[in-house]
């Protein structure tokens, strides 16, 4: 069985309709998705993360609560966007 994959679609810099992703729970799997994918995302409680490249080769970031935009940046290297999901993508609680 493959990785589940979750269409997006009507994303800001992207001609295309639809582009693919999985959903991921950390800094390090956003990370190493975006080598395989254009796109992947996080969501919880918190709120919703999403980072996708667009069309120009930048990485997109947004994070949402409540279907509302709270902050959006774009970046040229995953070492930006790396500091940018420290920020907002929150920490797994470790199991006792």
């Amino acid at each position: 069985m493959g990785e589940q994959l979750y269409e997006f679609s009507g994303m800001p810099g992207v001609k295309r309709k639809r582009i693919k992703g999985p959903i991921v729970d950390s800094v390090s799997a956003f990370l190493l998705a975006l080598r395989k994918h254009r796109l992947c995302s996080a969501a919880g409680d918190h709120g919703s993360v999403t980072v996708y490249v667009d069309d120009d080769g930048a990485f997109r970031c947004t994070f949402q609560r409540w279907h509302s935009t709270i902050d959006e940046q774009t970046y040229a290297t995953k070492a930006q966007v790396k500091a940018w999901l420290v920020k907002w993508l929150p920490k797994r609680k470790q199991q006792p």
